[in-house]
């Protein structure tokens, strides 16, 4: 790209808005001052017309890409009058500053700890931002506009999960201590579900959420998706049915809003005191569809079970890498003499299995791609559980009329399609041989026997 077309030439600075982090961004000695933030890029104002090394060095040092504003020496004098007042009446990095530049990066998470710059998760990728570290009153501050005053009182545990809200967008904060200082990692949630087809899911995942009853299961590693594809389903739900939905959650995600359901959403600690005690009311609060943060103990995943074998349908996760894998964490969580008995009930309400991965898009940086393994429960299915013959479920799957696609299966339609890239689907593959042989097929390249 020519260097012209990166530049934005403005005749008055006075309007431009100041960011006191992207000030602070750019150190000492680089002629050139940080402004603000904006689709991803880092505003820079130079006193002359950059040259591409100078973009480039600058580049480098904050982490960011950057997007240069050439002015005359005048205006740069301005500039750095209004900037040098800036510091002056609001001292440090204060947390708008640090949310607007992680909206703009298109980031998932925010990490925060004195002695360190700020980092972001983007893309799946973590990295620092500017060279200068935070201090621990810095850190205290942003806390404390986010959550309150509990982290920075005395007496504070050390671990501390919020929700917060910010310009439409949910927060997920949580405030811990490491080497004796105040650390954040933020999660950031769009405020409201997104549509089902804009998340490049295979379409048997949404019939789920048209079922009366039976229990569907959501696996995968933290930051799969797994939170997002449930809002996305009980969206659909809530706009195609007139249902009692009742949500557990630690803490609450996504904001459903009264559509044509009546929605109650419960935070653990905070309207409820575990996972397990709400899943005990919620059998008499009437619901129709019951969604599960976590099942991280016997009495939870027992009492989801019992919710699902009576009539209801229930949205469950469980951290686990694979559909069988799932299968276990929930049976190994019970001593050897009721494993028959929990094999035998899941067998029984078992409606699916959804496992996420999530990867960078092919197109579109910043951007990820959720990619998912469905397996859906028939006579197979139900009969190798119930037998715990769990190792035999990698046979059940079948692009039949239920719809079962392996994990392998759907990376290579991934990739077929060019929502993400054949190395990423690679790496992440359970069986790389397979994976190319589905890939071959989906190309129309020749049949396979698996």
């Amino acid at each position: 790209m020519r260097i012209a077309d990166l530049l934005a030439e403005i005749s008055d600075p006075g309007p431009v808005p100041l960011d006191p982090l992207a000030a602070r961004l750019v150190p000492e000695g680089m002629g050139a001052t940080g402004m603000g933030f904006s689709e991803g890029y880092l505003h820079v104002a130079w006193p002359r017309v950059p040259t591409p090394a100078d973009i480039a060095a600058l580049a480098g040092t904050v982490g960011l890409p950057v997007k240069p504003v050439a002015l005359s020496e005048t205006e740069y004098e301005a500039l750095c009058r209004r900037v040098a007042a800036m510091a002056t009446d609001k001292a440090g990095v204060d947390a708008p500053s640090v949310l607007e530049l992680a909206l703009s990066l298109g980031a998932s998470d925010i990490h925060l700890s004195a002695g360190l710059p700020p980092s972001f998760r983007a893309a799946g990728e973590l990295r620092s931002v500017g060279a200068t570290p935070m201090t621990a009153a810095e850190v205290a501050e942003v806390a404390r506009w986010l959550v309150g005053d509990e982290p920075v009182s005395e007496g504070f545990s050390g671990d501390l999960d919020r929700a917060a809200e910010y310009r439409g967008w949910r927060l997920r904060v949580n405030v811990y201590r490491q080497a004796g200082q105040l650390a954040l990692a933020v999660r950031l949630i769009p405020g409201s579900p997104p549509p089902f087809g804009s998340l490049g899911l295979p379409e048997v995942i949404e019939r789920f959420a048209h079922l009366p009853r039976g229990l569907v299961l959501f696996a995968g590693p933290t930051g799969s998706g797994k939170s997002t594809t449930q809002a996305a389903l009980l969206d659909i739900v809530n706009r195609t049915s007139s249902r009692h939905i009742v949500t557990i959650e630690d803490p609450i995600e996504y904001v459903h809003p009264q559509r044509r359901c009546v929605v109650h959403q419960r935070e653990v600690g905070q309207d409820t005191a575990s996972f397990a005690v709400a899943l005990r009311a919620v059998l008499r609060q009437d619901p129709d569809v019951v969604l599960v943060g976590e099942m991280r103990d016997p009495e939870t995943i027992t009492t989801t079970l019992t919710a699902a074998e009576t009539g209801h349908l229930v949205l469950a996760t469980v951290h686990a890498g694979s559909t069988s894998e799932a299968v276990d964490r929930m049976v190994d969580a019970f001593p050897a003499e009721s494993k028959a008995l929990v094999r035998t009930q899941l067998a029984a309400c078992l409606a699916g299995i959804i496992c996420q991965v999530l990867l960078p898009a092919a197109e579109g940086p910043g951007q990820r791609q959720a990619v998912a393994e469905v397996l859906v429960a028939n006579d197979a299915v139900r009969a190798h559980i119930r037998s715990g013959e769990v190792h035999q479920l990698r046979n059940d799957f079948r692009k039949d009329e239920l719809g079962s696609v392996s994990l392998d299966q759907a990376l290579a339609d991934a990739v077929a399609a060019g929502s993400v890239t054949e190395a990423d689907a690679e790496a992440v593959a359970r069986d790389p041989e397979a994976f190319h042989q589905f890939f071959r097929v989906a190309l129309g390249m020749g049949a396979m026997a698996l």
